[in-house]
């Protein structure tokens, strides 16, 4: 049996057990296993094949890979990339005021860029607080993470954010008065 003719055969099956690991991400899960099937060694699938462990083998990557935070499937779905975005129209909703308007894409733009090139969990950390209106007391009895953990990414974070908001502002003044 091809590798083809496997997916062909048993895809709805796959894509039930991706959608119980994943909810409704178990597509994009799916879909990132499949790929990885296809890079694998012919020999490694033919074995997998011949044994009747295709199944589990792909089952097994699945859970890998969305429970791995270095996993191809995290840096591609994980990371949540829409949820910062949505964070950065709460943001844009909550300006209110003259002479704001002309600065506030420049410094939502400013807010995701930091915030894409933190590490994840500072990032989610940040914008989960933000979104969700939580207190720091609120924010670890949900997560079960320390109150002490979550006030330092928190204020790691925000001064990234403005210490470097200040600096770009300032060379940017620097620039526009010369």
């Amino acid at each position: 049996m091809t590798l083809n003719r496997y997916l062909e055969r048993n895809y709805s099956d796959l894509l039930q057990a991706a959608e119980r690991i994943a909810g409704k991400d178990g597509p994009d899960l799916l879909h990132e296993v499949i790929l990885q099937l296809y890079q694998t060694k012919q020999e490694t699938l033919d074995g997998l094949l011949e044994r009747g462990q295709m199944k589990y083998w792909a089952l097994r990557v699945m859970v890998n890979n969305y429970n791995s935070k270095t996993s191809r499937y995290h840096y591609k779905w994980r990371k949540d990339i829409e949820r910062r975005r949505k964070f950065s129209r709460q943001i844009r909703d909550w300006w209110d005021g003259e002479g704001v308007a002309a600065h506030r894409d420049e410094l939502l733009t400013h807010i995701e860029t930091q915030l894409a090139d933190l590490p994840w969990f500072d990032a989610e950390v940040f914008a989960i607080y933000f979104e969700e209106g939580h207190t720091l007391d609120s924010f670890a009895e949900a997560t079960g993470i320390s109150r002490h953990t979550l006030y330092t990414t928190i204020r790691r974070v925000r001064k990234r954010i403005q210490g470097t908001g200040r600096q770009d502002r300032e060379a940017h003044q620097s620039n526009g008065d010369r």
